[in-house]
């Protein structure tokens, strides 16, 4: 082959190995050996099919390359272990050069050192994996918390520090006459008569470290209806530095 051709392959780490019709190897590159199957196998004179096992069963595919009725062939991600045992992995391309006087009714085998790529995609995916069984984990667990929230026999409701309602249960909902929808991004004053005795509680809390227990206050129901309420406050921090969301944690009670 070439001389300047070997050089271009070489510095792509692509060996070559050319056959005839019978499928026999010709000539090789000089480091094809160590992408074999069995490298004792590749030498002139042998089957190509002896040192790439891979290729046995395609040889039709490979004469049709030859006679021009198909252009080429390529298996990809083929596994090797170097010498050394670690894990090499190959790229193989057949086709008929064209217009190469030399090289007459010949086929030339590229081999490709791919391990560089293979290894990272192997990475990549196992990281999408990690990352999908995260994803997998954190929502059993999101949905877990879920059924525990809306299995509560107080109201919960959970609001910004401006009182913005961003989560409520199901006890929430019944004492309030609202539906989630309804409730969801309004104001707490919606509900709550005295919602600023609510927020000033939360805020305490949230500069203390203290949990704030039995504030009453004058609930308002979607029909109307005024209902005494005793909450519990406490306060969550989010993922924006010193601005918490507010808990609060309710049940009717009579009035006094």
């Amino acid at each position: 082959m070439d001389s300047v051709l070997q050089q271009l392959l070489s510095l792509r780490q692509i060996e070559y190995l050319v056959v005839d019709r019978q499928l026999n190897i010709l000539e090789t590159s000089l480091g094809v050996k160590k992408f074999a199957d069995f490298p004792q196998e590749v030498k002139p004179t042998k089957p190509l099919c002896l040192g790439f096992p891979e290729l046995v069963g395609v040889e039709d595919i490979l004469i049709a390359i030859l006679e021009g009725r198909k252009d080429s062939f390529e298996l990809k991600g083929i596994g090797r272990l170097s010498v050394q045992g670690h894990p090499l992995y190959v790229d193989l391309y057949v086709l008929k050069p064209q217009n190469t006087q030399d090289l007459g009714n010949r086929l030339v085998v590229f081999v490709e050192d791919v391990t560089e790529r293979m290894v990272l995609e192997q990475k990549l995916v196992q990281r999408s994996n990690e990352v999908s069984l995260l994803l997998e984990a954190w929502d059993s667990s999101n949905e877990y918390l879920n059924k525990i929230i809306q299995s509560l026999a107080n109201a919960l409701l959970v609001t910004t520090r401006s009182g913005i309602i961003k989560m409520v249960n199901q006890s929430a909902n019944n004492l309030f006459g609202y539906s989630k929808e309804e409730l969801m991004g309004t104001q707490i004053s919606k509900v709550i008569v005295e919602s600023n005795l609510l927020l000033e509680a939360s805020q305490r809390y949230f500069l203390a470290q203290e949990f704030s227990r039995d504030i009453e206050v004058v609930g308002l129901t979607k029909q109307g209806t005024q209902v005494a309420i005793a909450f519990s406050c406490s306060a969550i921090q989010t993922n924006r530095e010193n601005i918490p969301d507010y808990i609060y944690v309710g049940r009717a009670i009579s009035k006094r």
